[in-house]
This record gives C-alpha cells, structure tokens and sequence, in this order.
C-alpha cells in the first residue's frame, strides 16, 4: 500500500517537472532560472524520496545519510528563489550589482591622484571588468 502510494506522488509531482521545464524554453532569463530551479528541485526531492524508501535500508553510513541530508538542504535555497516573487529577486539582483557599482565608484575616488587622471582611471577600469551577456 505504501508503494502505490509512493509511485502515485512521483507521478503527481513527476509530470510538473517535465512540464515546467519544457515551458521554461524560449522564456526571459528570470522566467527560465525560476522554472528549471523550480523544476530541479522537485526532481531532487523525487530522488531523495526514493533514496530514502529504496535504499534507505541499506544506508548505514552516517556519511551517506548527511549527504543525502545536505543535497535536500541544498535545495530550500531553489525552491525559495523559484517561488519568490519576481520583484524580489530583481531587487536582490540589482542591489548587488549597485553595491559592486558604489565600491568601484569609491575605489576610483579615494585612489586617483588628482582629478585629470580619474578619466583615464575609470575607463582602465571598465575596459576590464568582464563583459556580460544576457
């Protein structure tokens, strides 16, 4: 009875995995980030449920069990950023990107020697920071 009902809640939450993920394709980058991490996740909370019913007789080890612990750890973080609200994450995004911004701005100021030279400085420092793609 409790196989049936195993099998019957992988299927149940197994079909939004796939469905998730083939949704996730031609999707701005938040959108497919949040829906393949939303997708992952329950796929790992799948294996864990089976690890856990299949092999859990045979784990014996303490290693293996805080291994299988730590990988559902691991996933609260995913499962928070894929069912958060997509201003929020915009906003922890950008907020680390301005705080990067204010400490190069900072760097630039306290450490140019005079003012003629914070030009040339500053497009040193732009040219090279990484490029980023979208």
């Amino acid at each position: 009875m409790a196989d049936l009902l195993i099998l019957t809640w992988i299927g149940l939450i197994g079909e939004p995995v796939i469905r998730f993920w083939q949704a996730s394709h031609g999707r701005s980058r938040v959108q497919r980030a949040r829906l393949r991490g939303l997708s992952v996740a329950f796929a790992v909370l799948i294996a864990i449920l089976l690890v856990a019913t299949v092999a859990g007789n045979r784990l014996h080890s303490t290693g293996e069990q805080v291994a299988t612990q730590l990988v559902a750890l691991a996933m609260v973080p995913v499962l928070y950023g894929s069912l958060s609200r997509p201003g929020q994450l915009g906003r922890r995004w950008r907020a680390l990107d301005n705080d990067e911004l204010q400490d190069t701005i900072k760097d630039l100021l306290v450490f140019s020697p005079d003012r003629t030279s914070l030009p040339s400085l500053s497009l040193r420092a732009r040219l090279a920071e990484p490029s980023r793609s979208e």
